[in-house]
């Protein structure tokens, strides 16, 4: 929910750092073009699709200070909304990760 009517809202998904991704943000209006990071912060305005690299944390493989990196996850983020809405993800200063909604 959001405090006052507008046409726009941004609203934060959380804090993220360390987590590989890639993202397609456009660039001009007819056309997107790939960007990868590691944090919020670089995340860029008008992303229109985030894949993000989850690693599960395993245990130590026994006799040596390497971790396995067997479990790996990747979550594909797509902000969709209905009607005459559209949306778009968006990085912060602050390593957040925003969802941004606008209408007419």
């Amino acid at each position: 929910s959001s405090p006052a009517p507008s046409s726009r809202h941004v609203f934060s998904l959380g804090v993220f750092q360390g987590i590989n991704f890639v993202s397609l943000f456009r660039y001009k209006i007819w056309w997107m073009i790939p960007r990868v990071g590691k944090s919020g912060i670089e995340v860029a305005l008008e992303t229109q699709m985030l894949l993000l690299e989850a690693k599960e944390e395993s245990a130590l493989i026994e006799g040596s200070s390497e971790q396995s990196s067997d479990c790996v996850t990747y979550i594909l983020v797509l902000p969709v909304l209905e009607g005459p809405f559209r949306a778009s993800l968006q990085g912060s200063a602050s390593n957040e990760l925003q969802f941004c909604v606008e209408s007419g």
